[in-house]
């Protein structure tokens, strides 16, 4: 009877254990699936040794990894315990969210203080995951003055920078440190102990190179400076192959020229330039061109005064392949209403008379650096070359927020202008080229330039603003100089200038005594009164002043000495006229009475 009670049970149990155990695990007794567990949290490495110098810091790097099995990621807060010198990104901990199997890289930071002694200092830097999970990455700190650093340059054969190399330093075949080069191609190790290593350059298109490189110590920076050979050929090529545009007279067209490298190497030091005067471009130099990119010039026909069918060349040539021609044909056709070439065709007897009208842009900067969430100015140099006043704008286009002050102006003949462009550079934004395309608009005329604006991770620093700063004053003050000598109330302008120059100033001065982070603010007030001023200016209503042709000018000359002549010849018979109609009026006055 107990055989039989306990052969039930045991058949009972596995009926139900079947359908739970092959159907969804989640209703099991625990209600729980290897697929709903966490993450398994890992460390790598988990004991690191560095290297500092006293009064010195040291950026160094971990690894952290949500590894199978499981599927939920995890919450992770690392720590630092044993030493205050350890920070995450500035601060004592730091919180880390990790996707199912994805890993992150870790930057801390080991600052040590000064005098401290020399000597073997351990910490550990902890990371818990919020299902309890804790793993340690062992720390040893070597205070010592046995390190210094590499400075490692790469160029290509010809001299030309290379960004974005990878770098590896070895020793003893261990990996010590690694990273890229900086847009001017160079990259500055961590704190290496003393000792000889293996610098490893790498880029595609080139060719691998290593190089021994010896660590002095002392707190010495050693030069290592590392070539690389290309490992196939640039090949320039340029769109369109040939241009044929048509305009009125006085008026300019824009085209877009696509030079392209189809090649598998950098194509370096572009060249454009035509053989004659009336075509011009955005940029005419390009220092590089990376394998399978293209970059956009513009290229300018006209203006021109006089009709006609004009023929020219652009040429585009490269210091590592050869060049490229393009024929251009340029159909000029006078404008509607306007009197011809030479003719000077005639209505009703009423010869017409061509007013010159033209703009021209004089001054620009073809590159311009900026680094990122920064803002500058830059200034825009109109001269308006014509007969007649012009209602002159200014607009952009680019990829970043910008702002013209003024946005329109009317500016007399012979005249000239500063337009300020401020660009923001976002912090988010990515480093490389953009275009900024500045047009220029004028009663029927329109002009326009590029601009290349060069996104870089540091830029000539504050100097270089100061120095921007500094001569969009000095331009836009000749500029209120002049229109105070024709006539116009500038005392509002010459006092918002005054204190542009007076932040200037401070800014400077603030630079020189080491107050770096006040030096910002009045750069900024510098850019705002600029901005108003150039605002104040563009805001000045100009009178039209007639403008006579000089052949109208001798005729009138011709009229008032004629006149002159026949006064002087008469003078008697119009006394006697003079008299007689005296006496008629006596007469007339008696007979009346």
């Amino acid at each position: 009877m107990e055989k039989k009670k306990i052969l039930i049970l045991s058949v009972y149990f596995i009926l139900i254990f079947i359908p739970i155990s092959q159907g969804d695990s989640s209703n099991a007794m625990a209600g729980f699936s290897v697929n709903d567990k966490y993450n398994v949290l890992n460390i790598s490495p988990e004991e690191k040794t560095v290297y500092v110098p006293p009064a010195k810091n040291l950026t160094d790097i971990f690894d952290l990894k949500a590894d199978y099995p499981g599927n939920t990621g995890l919450n992770i807060t690392i720590t630092r315990e044993g030493s205050s010198w350890i920070t995450f990104d500035g601060n004592t901990t730091k919180n880390v969210s990790l996707a199912s199997g994805e890993s992150k890289i870790i930057n801390f930071t080991v600052a040590v203080p000064n005098s401290t002694p020399i000597g073997l200092y351990f910490a550990n830097i902890t990371a818990q995951s919020g299902d309890g999970q804790l793993k340690k990455l062992n720390l040893t700190i070597n205070v010592t003055e046995d390190v210094g650093k590499l400075n490692i340059s790469v160029n290509d054969s010809i001299g030309n920078t290379i960004s974005g190399a990878s770098i590896f330093i070895w020793q003893n075949s261990i990996l010590k440190d690694t990273g890229s080069t900086d847009s001017n191609g160079n990259f500055l190790s961590k704190w290496l102990v003393k000792g000889s290593y293996v610098v490893e350059a790498t880029k595609a298109g080139y060719s691998n190179v290593q190089k021994n490189a010896m660590v002095e110590g002392n707190r010495n920076t050693t030069n290592v400076f590392i070539t690389l050979e290309p490992t196939g050929a640039p090949v320039l090529d340029v769109s369109p192959s040939s241009i044929s545009e048509s305009a009125y007279t006085g008026n300019q067209v824009s085209k877009i020229l696509i030079i392209s490298n189809t090649g598998d190497m950098v194509l370096s030091g572009v060249n454009l330039y035509s053989d004659v005067e009336w075509i011009s471009f955005s940029q005419s130099y390009i220092s590089s061109i990376a394998a399978g990119d293209s970059k956009n010039v513009y290229a300018y026909l006209g203006p021109l005064s006089q009709p006609g069918e004009y023929t020219g060349t652009i040429y585009v040539n490269s210091s590592n392949d050869g060049s490229e021609s393009i024929p251009v044909i340029f159909d000029v056709e006078t404008s509607e209403g306007g009197g011809g070439g030479g003719g000077g065709g005639a209505t009703g007897g009423t010869p017409t008379v061509e007013i010159k009208k033209s703009l021209k842009i004089v001054n620009y900067p073809n590159e311009v650096n900026i680094s990122k969430g920064e803002k500058k100015l830059i200034g825009i140099e109109i001269k308006n070359d014509g007969e007649v006043s012009l209602n002159v704008s200014l607009n952009t286009k680019t990829n970043f927020p910008t702002k013209v002050s003024p946005e329109f102006s009317e500016m007399l003949p012979g005249s000239t202008k500063v337009f300020l462009v401020r660009v923001n550079v976002p912090e988010d934004a990515e480093l490389g080229n953009y275009d900024l395309l500045i047009r220029v608009s004028g009663d029927g005329i329109s002009l326009e330039r590029i601009i290349n604006l060069r996104v870089v991770s540091e830029t000539g620093g504050l100097e270089e603003d100061i120095e921007n700063l500094k001569s969009l004053i000095d331009k836009i003050w000749e500029e209120t100089v002049e229109a105070g000598t024709k006539g116009y109330n500038v005392t509002e302008v010459f006092n918002i200038l005054k204190k542009s120059k007076e932040s200037l100033e401070k800014a400077e001065d603030l630079k020189t005594r080491g107050y770096y982070e006040n030096v910002t603010y009045y750069l900024n007030q510098t850019r705002t009164y600029l901005e108003k001023a150039a605002m104040k200016l563009g805001e000045m209503k100009i009178r039209e002043i007639p403008v006579f042709p000089l052949k109208y000018k001798i005729i009138l000359i011709v009229v008032v000495i004629g006149a002159i002549v026949l006064v002087i010849l008469f003078r008697k018979r119009f006394r006697r006229t003079l008299k007689r109609m005296k006496r008629l009026y006596n007469i007339k006055s008696k007979v009346g009475k």
